[in-house]
């Protein structure tokens, strides 16, 4: 057993032992009568709680270790049966084992904890085939099914296997090799699966403050009037995060959120400068919206800078947003100039979320995220017509 004080949780380690449903439900039972003893024992109420089932695959089995923080994080917040899987498909064995643990969050000042459980699968040569049908029956039946996959999907066991079970998918598209690239396949999964399943994209997460505070400064009067007459947005990336000729995949998906909030129409003219610059052009009705992606070697790794260009009906009176989301400084600043304002500059703090934060934010989310799914359909347009 581990006991941490700083985050008052406790983890009863599993056994793992030869794959078996009679064994899993034994040792659950075992498990739990023992936390009722102990919490008797010791005066305190233990509560065995479960909202969803959250599976999560990893294909890097030396990485399954560096998942239990962020496990605890979510179950504290979220408290689930989780079911932990790893493969090794390669292997000239033929085995799979589990084994279950609990995880036990304590509330000091109301003098009780509340318990997730977790089982962990590993398999590991042809037995990698039948991962996803062993799992099944551990689901905890009417309750939400979400699989986070670490990992690039392929369209084989187990992925489609547990495809088939799940409610929601969690993915992270830097995952991939060619991130960009992959943001079409994703779309057209989505798309496919539309009526059986949810997707979700870490990377996408990770730009929601940026877009709110984006979203935010048209609350503004002032701006709002201009926000019609948009006529260019430039966003800078790390050149490190490029996908050989694509840009990177956070600035095609804040394109393609642009695309779908606005009613922007995709035109045929896509050009490339000597720079390497991307340079789209859009409609909406008759007014032209150009789109320029940099990659820049004056950025971090993470960070960036979209610049704004409006002009009101006139085409005289042009003002300019410059939004910079910096890591290095934890914030995003942002420079604005109008006719009326003379470059007011303001700095919001930026916390970067850590890994538990954002798979508790997609967890929070019921059914389809719309909005999401239409920037990512919107990015998938974009994306096959370069």
């Amino acid at each position: 057993m581990i006991t941490s004080d700083a985050a008052n949780t406790e983890i009863i380690d599993q056994i793992m032992k030869p794959f078996d449903l009679r064994t899993i439900e034994k040792d659950l039972r075992e498990l739990w009568k023992q936390k009722e003893d102990a919490a008797e024992e010791n005066k305190v109420t233990s509560t065995r709680a479960c909202v969803s089932n959250l599976l999560i695959y990893e294909d890097q089995e030396d990485e399954i270790n560096t998942l239990t923080e962020t496990i605890i994080d979510v179950t504290k917040h979220h408290p689930c049966r989780v079911i932990v899987m790893s493969s090794k498909a390669n292997s000239l064995e033929d085995k799979l084992e589990a084994g279950v643990s609990a995880i036990c969050s304590f509330t000091i000042s109301q003098g009780k904890q509340i318990c997730s459980e977790q089982i962990m699968v590993k398999a590991e040569g042809s037995a990698v085939k039948r991962l996803s049908a062993s799992v099944m029956p551990l689901l905890v039946s009417d309750l939400p099914v979400n699989l986070w996959w670490r990992g690039v999907p392929v369209d084989t066991q187990p992925f489609s296997g547990l495809l088939g079970c799940a409610n929601r998918v969690i993915l992270d598209s830097s995952y991939s090799t060619r991130p960009t690239a992959f943001l079409s396949v994703l779309a057209t999964l989505a798309r496919q699966r539309f009526k059986e399943v949810a997707f979700s994209d870490i990377n996408w997460s990770r730009l929601t403050q940026l877009r709110s505070h984006i979203a935010g400064l048209f609350d503004v009067p002032d701006l709002l009037a201009y926000l019609k007459d948009l006529s260019k947005v430039t966003i800078e990336f790390p050149s490190s995060t490029t996908d050989q000729d694509l840009p990177a995949p956070q600035a095609m998906l804040l394109v393609g959120w642009f695309m779908s909030r606005l009613n922007w129409g995709l035109t045929e003219d896509i050009l490339r400068s000597r720079t390497g610059a991307t340079i789209l052009k859009f409609l909406r009705g008759e007014h032209e919206i150009t789109v320029e992606m940099t990659p820049s070697t004056k950025l971090e790794n993470q960070d960036l800078k979209l610049t704004l260009t409006m002009a009101d009906n006139t085409g005289w009176q042009e003002a300019r947003i410059v939004i910079m989301r910096n890591y290095a400084y934890n914030a995003i600043e942002t420079k604005l100039e109008t006719p009326t304002i003379c470059w007011l500059k303001d700095v919001a703090r930026y916390e970067m979320p850590t890994e538990s934060e954002l798979i508790l934010s997609e967890l929070e989310i019921l059914g389809h995220d719309v909005i999401y799914e239409n920037a990512l359909e919107c990015t998938a347009q974009i994306i096959e017509k370069m």
